[in-house]
């Protein structure tokens, strides 16, 4: 985890120079604390159309080749 380690240290630098690094930080900084998964079903109630994807199921309907699942329907 050094890498996360020099990121911090950044933080004043990329914070002064107004680069976007300067907001993903804090987000690493969370999700390391709190972890990076949560309850989809409580998210579910607040976004109805949210549904979890796997990271190939993501990158297919982003680039647009549909997958098994959809190929079905």
């Amino acid at each position: 985890m050094p890498l996360y380690y020099l990121l911090l240290l950044a933080q004043p630098f990329y914070s002064w120079r107004r680069h976007r690094m300067s907001s993903i930080i804090p987000l690493l900084r969370h999700f390391n604390r709190n972890g990076y998964t949560g309850d989809p079903r409580q998210l579910a109630q607040v976004l109805p159309s949210f549904d979890v994807t796997t990271l190939e199921q993501h990158l297919r309907s982003v680039i647009g080749t549909p997958t098994a699942r959809q190929a079905a329907t």
